[in-house]
């Protein structure tokens, strides 16, 4: 991890659930949760993420989201152990395209988008407004 990672995991209180001897979910603050997965704005004009239905993310996406840098569309596809193939298949594009847009991120996304993306995972859409 890098100092700056480091710093930023140290200012959060995360729990963990663990099942059969292994961290399974990650447990923060709502607030939290959308600074290290979104950290920037959509085009919607707030933040938005991925979660499980039940609001949560899995400690293995928000890990290699927010300390190994991995793209958030990919940590989420790669914890599904989905083909960039298969989830441009349903989407109905090219794998290249998807692949374009996994690199771009989320926050460049347009909402309709990032919706569409959220139902081939199998995830919905968060939002950071308190509305």
């Amino acid at each position: 991890m890098s100092e700056h990672t480091d710093r930023t995991m140290e200012k959060l209180d995360i729990q963990f659930i663990e099942r059969e001897g292994h961290k399974e979910y990650a447990v923060l603050k709502y607030d939290d949760f959308i600074r290290l997965v979104s950290g920037k704005k959509s085009r919607a004009g707030a933040g938005y993420s991925l979660a499980e239905a039940d609001g949560l993310a899995p400690s293995e996406v928000v890990k290699a989201h927010a300390v190994d840098g991995v793209p958030l569309l990919r940590a989420w596809r790669e914890h599904r152990k989905l083909t960039q193939a298969h989830v441009a298949h349903k989407l109905g594009i090219s794998q290249s395209a998807f692949s374009q847009l996994e690199k771009s991120g989320t926050d460049t996304m347009r909402l309709n988008t990032l919706r569409r993306v959220a139902k081939a995972l199998g995830l919905k859409v968060v939002s950071d407004d308190k509305g």
